[in-house]
């Protein structure tokens, strides 16, 4: 656990110290915004997956059980949701926070 926290205080110390130039924050706002569209993208054919196959062959997603609910897929959905809204979260506010020169 003392090993967590000194490299965590080490990541704080170095990213506060680091300074990146124009081109580079561009560049990493327009990946960050890539990475939202992907695992937005991953999110909706994971949806579409699971619809699919409950409507053909249900008893794949939850056994003997005609039932398409699973409560790990269902858990793991849920946790893409959550990473689907930080992703998009991160992009708009790194987007709202560049200056214009790099809006355009």
């Amino acid at each position: 656990m003392v090993t967590l926290v000194l490299w965590t205080l080490l990541a704080v110390v170095a990213a506060r110290n680091a300074t990146f130039s124009r081109p580079v924050l561009a560049a990493e706002a327009g990946m960050a915004t890539a990475v939202a569209l992907a695992v937005i993208s991953i999110l909706a054919a994971t949806i579409l997956w699971w619809v699919l196959i409950a409507e053909r062959a249900p008893t794949f997603l939850s056994g003997d059980l005609a039932t398409p609910l699973n409560a790990r897929l269902v858990a793991t959905v849920a946790v893409m949701a959550l990473a689907a809204v930080a992703a998009t979260a991160g992009a708009v506010r790194i987007a709202q926070c560049l200056p214009k020169w790099a809006r355009n």
